[in-house]
């Protein structure tokens, strides 16, 4: 039980960093957006990727691309960890959140893409799996949980 529990303390303190650290590289995304003055040559809201900004700078392009792969890794480590911690729906979200990025950065094939897919596509069968493994050890079958659903459906008409 002690090796257990210190397995959790160190995934929630990993947790915590890989936290911290995709803040900062929010934080880096958002400044390489802006000029020297402080103001923003392009809002940050409606970048999707690197490429939008070619037409600004390409040095800036290059940095941009740099922390959104970065941002990409901490995503994935991110899901790895509340998957660690058995928190699969925000495990979910996380893998979601850096696969969207690295469909619109890196595009579909690139093998981080391609990484993140899998990982994603995998979590979402394993909480389908679970999810019926609970409903069956409670003695519901998919016939008895569609006719309960039906029976809730026809009294609420």
């Amino acid at each position: 039980m002690q090796c257990e529990l210190r397995d959790f303390v160190s995934h929630d303190i990993a947790l915590e960093h890989v936290n911290l650290s995709l803040e900062l590289l929010e934080n880096a995304r958002r400044a390489v957006l802006m000029d020297q003055n402080g103001a923003y040559f392009a809002d940050p809201d409606s970048i999707q990727n690197s490429r939008q900004l070619e037409d600004f700078d390409p040095l800036k392009a290059d940095q941009y691309k740099s922390i959104i792969t970065t941002m990409i890794i901490g995503h994935y480590n991110f899901g790895t960890e509340l998957e660690y911690l058995h928190r699969y729906h925000e495990s979910a979200l996380a893998y979601g959140r850096g696969l969207e990025l690295a469909q619109d950065e890196l595009g579909e094939t690139h093998p981080l893409t391609q990484s993140l897919n899998k990982n994603y596509t995998s979590l979402l069968v394993r909480k389908q799996v679970k999810m019926c493994n609970s409903l069956i050890s409670y003695g519901i079958t998919s016939n008895s949980f569609m006719k309960s659903r039906w029976r809730r459906k026809m009294r609420i008409s």
